[in-house]
Parts: structure tokens; C-alpha cells; sequence
């Protein structure tokens, strides 16, 4: 059999070629100077209220030059935004005073927490290391409504990382003003360190989309990381005694239809099906080193995983992690070796991470109650299957140190380790140790390369049935303003495993490359355009057949236009084996976001290809459309709106349909105080050639939860769920009735 990768023909690598060629011309000279915090006077304090009525602020040196960073490079703002910091020996404060050139609404809303990413805001990026390795984000709308993250090097983002600090903010005539104080206790900084700490300052103005930065950020001169000022005067210092103590209690009951399905029957009372108790314990070791520790912990997802289209999957889904326990130091974690999600339900678990001047730290024990079976679906796992994880609990160990070199290298060392043990037999059945050595190398302001080499060790206890492999790798990448692009490969062999990663292929080799230009039009229609071109193949089954079985090329263009309406254009070629068959086929998708409008916001997809239907192994026709709407008509009130339509199957045959569809609405009361109701359906339905309903099943869920947070980690949640099924084969039930209360009490000490 001849293959032939498809779409590597001669225009697609001259477009290749033509895309990674650099645009002429050369950046200009930052020209920026450090920054320095005025420190607050003996007895002076700062009210986060939004109001900067405070003496000081007079005495606070002004920031003024910001300039855009997105959507394009350069532009100078639609107003003008003044910062201020201040400082004492426990908080860092900042005052904001934004206003717009033109008369315009302020577009803010008393949201949920985070949910301020289409609002008028502020930002504040810290870096108490110095170094330009991360940073802990703040962005503040015009109403108070925060947001938080943190940032990593190469572009590790982690959303969910909550911290507690007081924002205040009130709109003004021309535009909005913020107050902000953020404690030294809810950042990680080193005790003694030579290196001054490092900010950025940012604003976002809605209407338009843009984002303004101080300093100004060049693309052309490495990450956002390194080009922070410095901000002198900060000098932290602990508060209390740094302990900290989160119990949590959740009570659930419900009706849950039996197995006969005749009817509903209440829970059971008991521990912990109906009242469940826990603590979680943090301790400040040094200020930039965390112990965590925590017994029986709630990980309950409050806010529920999102409704993925879940037909036609050939590997499981990879779902992000949203339980705080494990979001404390997870930029120190490497998140290709360790997927949190996969210790389902433990019993304790015990975190140490955190810096020592150039020496990273991650520790990370828990036991599981229930444990993961392998994700490598398509091999077999000694010891790690289904069968064997059922009735079981595993240990799970992490270990990982890592040293900075230079400005953005680092070697790391990674040990993981998973036991399984028979509840039964008290006796350990099965693990798996694996040891990784990862090096980053910084390739210039511009390019960064990798490489990692890690060995396994997996299977039974009593050597009957061991598998002992290796995966190997390495890439570079090179990121600017105008073009970027990388390559690289890696080989993992048959018999390695990673049973603490979420890792679904063995005895594979995958090389690739990608490339993309940006084009800034100066005048017309379009703002920016951005091309992109990614190839890659796969070889399978090296053990036995190292025959090329997939090539994947992946090729299209961003259009964005002034009036912030985004459209991507998006195209792909595959050549497959699978199941020892050799598909070919390919697809075709367009996107059109808009953000122009305040009131109705949206997004809208469409696609058809040709895929594989992993069900049956046959090449089958995929039609997807989709569509979101958001609403906010008042400032308390935003109506979200979505659905999905996904068909499988060729013309003359029949279809699989898949329709999910779905409504959220969020009230807010206050800021601490909202209302959110949740209304999510799926219909799975099997059409005849001509297109009549043979057989199908529907699903709705209906949901409410009262939220009363008046920072994080206190917390009181009261949630109602119902759950109906109906049918071709039978009429609307209640599958379901959950009832639950959750409340959290975070102590400092």
C-alpha cells in the first residue's frame, strides 16, 4: 500500500514556506521606566469602596501611557486611564480612574464571580518573584465583580484559582473608577529575595474589544512574562501565623428511580450518602511555600461540567480541573504527567509546593477511594483495567523539582507512582512507576524548545505480567507579532504506560509542524487576518507494522473586522488506518462571533466531513451546526442561550442525531448574593434514509442554585436538580430528584 499524506502537495508547503517568511521592518524602543509604590503613612487606611477619596492617592505617582495590545499592536486608547499604587506592610492597594473620549455606557453587570469577560474592566498583573516566570491576575469590572487566574510560561493558564482580596469600583460621569487591596497572604513571595517584584496594568474596553497594557508589550520581544516593570518600594511581610482552616458540610437527599423503574424511591440516610463532612487545612511554610492537607474533602462540582457533545468519541474526554485542593500550586505541576482528574474520590490528600529562589517544589499524596482505570483504551494495562480498579482504593504519589536556568530554561525531575489495593484482601494488587527528566531550553526573546525523556515501570505485583517502556520528545516553537510557527515529534513505545496522566495511545511515533502569519491591513474592511497551517503524522502499531496510519493537515484564516465581528474559515485533510482499515476524508467549518452589540452578544458554527464512526469502523458523513446567545437586558440579569445539532451517517443510509440544547439565566441580587437556573436537554434519535424518526430517547435537566459567597471560600450553596427522560418507548418520567446544601467556612489564622 502506497500512503500519501493528504493535502502535502506543493502549494500546501508553499504556503508553508511563504507563511513562516518574517514581515520587514524593525520594533521600536520600549522606553519604559520602573515603577514605585508609595507607601502608606502610619495610621492611614485604604476603603476599597471604588471611591479614591483617600489623601493618599494624592501622594501616589500617576500612570498614564497605556497603549493597545489587542486586538492589533500600538493603537492609542479610546480614553484615558490614570493608576495609582499603594502599599503597607500586609496589602498592596491600586486606583483606577478610566474615562472614554466619547460619551459612552459603561458596560458592566452584577454578575456571577469570573463571569466579566464582555465588561468594561481593569487588570493587574503581579510577579512578586521578579522573574518572569508568573503572575498572579486580578481584573475587576466597573461594578466590583472580580476575576482572578494565574499565568505560567508558555501560555499555562489556570482560571480557576480563586483569591480573597477586596475590590470596590463606581461608575462616574465619562466613564468608571476601582479600588483595589490585595493581601501579601493570598500571593506566593519570596522571603528575601534581590529581585524587585514586577507588574503589568491593564484595561479592556467593551464596546470596542480592545486591551490596553502599561508597559506597552512588544510581540517581537519574547512573553508578556519578561517585559513587566519593575515595581519598587513592596516590602511584604507574613500575616498571622499563616494557617488556614476550610470545614465543609453538605447535606444531600433525593428520589432516584429504581432499577426496575417502577418507581421513585428516597436516598437512605447516612454518612456520607446524606450528610458529609470535611476540612481541608493550608499551611504557609515560608510565604512562598504551601503545605495543603485535606480529610474527606467535597468535590462536588458546583459549577457542573460542561454538556459535551460526547457521540462518536475514539478516547475519553479530557475534563479540567476545578476542585480547589488541587489548584494550589498547579502551575508547579506538569500537567502532561499528572491529571488531577484522575483521583475521582479520595479519602485525604496531602500537597507540598511552592519556590526557593530557583528550586521548584511539587509533592502531591492522596488515597482514592475510587480509582481511575487506565485511559489507554486500545492496549491492554496489567493490573489497571476496569475489573481490576472496581472494589479497590489507590495511592497516588507525585514528585517534582525543578530548577530555573537562566530567564525562561528550567530542568525538572518528575516521580509518579499508583498502587492499587483490593479492599477485599487488604493486599496490593497492581502499580505503576514511571521517572521523567524534562528539560526547557530558551531559544532567544522569541523561541523556546523542549525535551523529555520517561521511563515506566506498570503491572502486577507479582511480576507474572509487567510492562516496561519509554516515551521520548522535543519541539520548538518560535512566537512573534507577525508569524510563528514550530515543529517537533515524539515516540512513546508499546509497552509505557502514565496511569496518574490522562494519556490514550501507546506504540506510537507523531511528527509535526505548524506555521501561521498575521496581517494588520492599515485601512478597508478588516482589521486584522490571520493564516494557519498545521500538518501532522502519525505512525502506529512500531512494535509490530510501523506503517504511517494517520496524516492530518489543518488549514484556514481569521478575519476580523472593526466592528468586533470575528470569522474563522477553517479546513481539514486526514488519511487514517484504523481498525485495519484506511479512511480518507476531510472537513470543512466557518465560526462568526460578535461582540459589537451590548444587549445580544453571539456565536455561530457550521460544519460537514467526512469522519470516522468508531461505533462500526466505517467512513460517515458529519454535519454539525451550532449557536450561543447571550442576553443582558439589565445589569442584574444575563439570559444564556445555546444548541448544538450533530448528524452521523452518509445519504441513502441511515442517520445518528444528536441535539443538545441548553438555557442558563443569572440573577444577581448583589455581588455575593445570585440566583442561577439551568435548563440542559440532549435528544439522541435514529432516522430512517428518508428521514423519519425510528427510535429516540430525550433528556432534560432542570436546575437551580442559590449562592451566597461573600468571599471565597465562605460560602453557603442551596441547589435543586430534577432530571425527566422520555421516549419512543415510553412517556415523561422523573428519573431524579436532588436536593443538596453545601456551606464553607474559610478561617486565618
Amino acid at each position: 500500500m502506497t500512503y500519501r499524506l493528504p493535502g502535502c502537495s506543493s502549494a500546501v508547503i508553499a504556503a508553508i514556506v511563504l507563511l513562516t517568511l518574517p514581515p520587514g521592518g524593525t520594533a521600536l524602543a520600549a522606553g519604559v521606566g520602573d515603577l514605585h509604590a508609595t507607601a502608606l503613612l502610619e495610621g492611614e487606611k485604604i476603603q476599597a469602596d471604588g471611591v479614591l477619596d483617600e489623601p493618599a492617592w494624592q501622594r501616589a505617582a500617576i500612570v498614564t501611557d497605556f497603549v493597545g495590545i489587542a486586538p492589533t499592536e500600538g493603537f492609542a486608547p479610546a480614553g484615558r486611564t490614570r493608576a495609582r499604587i499603594l502599599v503597607d506592610a500586609h496589602r498592596i492597594h491600586l486606583g483606577f480612574e478610566c474615562r472614554f473620549d466619547e460619551p459612552t455606557r459603561v458596560r458592566a453587570y452584577l454578575s456571577e464571580r469570573e463571569d466579566i469577560n464582555s465588561d468594561d474592566q481593569v487588570g493587574i498583573y503581579l510577579d512578586p518573584f521578579g522573574d518572569g516566570r508568573r503572575a498572579y491576575i486580578f481584573y475587576i469590572n466597573a461594578l466590583g465583580v472580580q476575576q482572578d487566574m494565574l499565568m505560567g510560561q508558555g501560555h499555562q493558564w489556570n482560571p480557576n484559582w480563586d483569591a480573597i482580596y477586596k475590590s470596590g469600583a463606581k461608575i462616574v460621569e465619562g466613564g468608571f473608577d476601582v479600588e483595589v487591596s490585595i493581601p501579601f497572604r493570598s500571593l506566593r513571595f519570596p522571603e528575601k529575595s534581590e529581585l524587585p517584584w514586577r507588574i503589568m496594568l491593564t484595561r479592556k474596553f467593551a464596546k470596542r474589544d480592545e486591551k490596553v497594557t502599561f508597559p506597552r508589550i512588544y510581540s517581537d520581544r519574547g512573553p508578556r512574562l519578561q517585559q513587566f516593570v519593575p515595581l519598587h518600594g513592596v516590602r511584604a511581610k507574613r500575616s498571622g501565623i499563616g494557617l488556614e482552616f476550610l470545614p465543609t458540610v453538605v447535606g444531600r437527599t433525593g428520589l432516584d428511580r429504581t432499577d426496575d423503574a417502577s418507581q421513585l424511591e428516597w436516598r437512605k440516610p447516612g454518612f456520607p450518602e446524606t450528610v458529609d463532612p470535611g476540612i481541608g487545612i493550608k499551611l504557609r511554610v515560608t510565604p512562598s511555600i504551601t503545605l495543603d492537607a485535606t480529610v474527606n474533602p467535597d468535590f462536588s462540582q458546583v459549577e457542573a461540567d460542561p454538556d459535551y457533545i460526547d457521540n462518536n468519541l475514539r478516547f475519553a474526554l479530557f475534563l479540567p480541573e476545578q476542585r480547589p485542593f488541587f489548584l494550589e500550586g498547579k502551575e508547579l505541576f506538569n500537567r502532561h504527567l499528572m491529571y488531577t482528574r484522575s483521583v475521582l474520590d479520595p479519602i485525604y490528600g496531602i500537597k507540598l509546593s511552592g519556590k526557593q529562589g530557583r528550586l521548584g517544589l511539587a509533592l502531591l499524596h492522596a488515597l482514592d477511594e475510587a480509582p481511575a482505570a487506565s485511559f489507554v483504551s486500545e492496549a491492554e494495562t496489567p493490573g489497571f483495567s476496569s475489573d481490576d480498579v472496581a472494589d479497590s482504593l489507590s495511592f497516588v504519589t507525585y514528585l517534582g523539582l525543578s530548577y530555573d536556568l537562566g530567564k525562561r530554561g528550567k530542568i525538572a525531575l518528575t516521580y509518579n507512582d499508583k498502587e492499587i489495593v483490593k479492599t477485599e484482601s487488604k493486599r496490593l494488587h497492581s502499580n505503576f512507576h514511571s521517572f521523567d527528566v524534562t528539560l526547557d531550553l530558551d531559544l532567544g526573546s522569541n523561541g523556546t524548545g523542549r525535551a523529555w525523556l520517561n521511563l515506566s515501570d506498570t503491572g502486577l505485583v507479582d511480576g507474572s505480567d509487567r510492562l516496561r517502556g519509554l516515551r521520548t520528545g522535543t519541539f520548538i516553537d518560535h512566537e512573534s507579532r507577525y508569524w510563528g510557527g514550530g515543529f517537533g515529534g515524539d515516540l512513546t513505545t508499546a509497552d509505557f504506560r502514565m496511569e496518574n496522566a490522562f494519556m490514550t495511545r501507546t506504540d506510537i511515533a507523531d511528527l509535526w509542524a505548524y506555521t501561521w502569519r498575521r496581517l494588520e491591513p492599515p485601512s478597508g474592511p478588516l482589521r486584522l487576518v490571520q493564516l494557519f497551517i498545521e500538518a501532522k503524522q502519525v505512525f502506529e502499531t512500531l512494535s509490530t507494522d510501523p506503517t504511517p496510519s494517520h496524516g492530518h493537515v489543518e488549514y484556514g484564516a481569521v478575519f476580523r473586522l472593526p466592528a468586533t465581528t470575528e470569522i474563522e474559515v477553517s479546513a481539514e485533510l486526514n488519511d487514517a488506518l484504523y481498525d485495519k482499515q484506511n479512511f480518507q476524508g476531510g472537513h470543512i467549518g466557518i465560526e462568526v462571533k460578535n461582540r459589537a452589540l451590548e444587549l445580544i452578544q453571539g456565536k455561530f458554527r457550521a460544519g460537514i466531513g467526512e469522519r470516522i464512526r468508531y461505533s462500526d469502523a466505517t467512513l460517515t458523513q458529519e454535519q454539525e451546526l451550532s449557536g450561543e446567545l447571550r442576553l443582558r437586558a439589565l445589569r442584574r440579569l444575563s439570559i444564556d442561550l445555546g444548541t448544538t445539532l450533530n448528524l452521523l451517517g452518509r445519504e441513502g443510509e441511515s442517520l445518528e442525531r444528536l441535539w443538545i440544547y441548553r438555557a442558563r439565566a443569572t440573577l444577581g441580587f448583589t455581588r455575593a448574593l445570585s440566583l442561577r437556573l439551568i435548563a440542559q436537554g440532549r435528544q439522541d434519535a435514529l432516522l430512517s434514509v428518508d428521514r423519519e424518526v425510528l427510535q429516540w430517547s430525550s433528556r432534560l435537566d432542570l436546575s437551580a442554585l442559590l449562592t451566597l459567597v461573600p468571599s471565597p471560600g465562605t460560602a453557603i450553596y442551596l441547589g435543586y436538580g430534577h432530571r425527566f427522560t422520555w421516549g419512543n418507548e415510553y412517556k415523561t418520567r422523573t428519573d431524579a430528584i436532588d436536593i443538596f446544601v453545601k456551606g464553607s467556612l474559610l478561617i486565618r489564622i
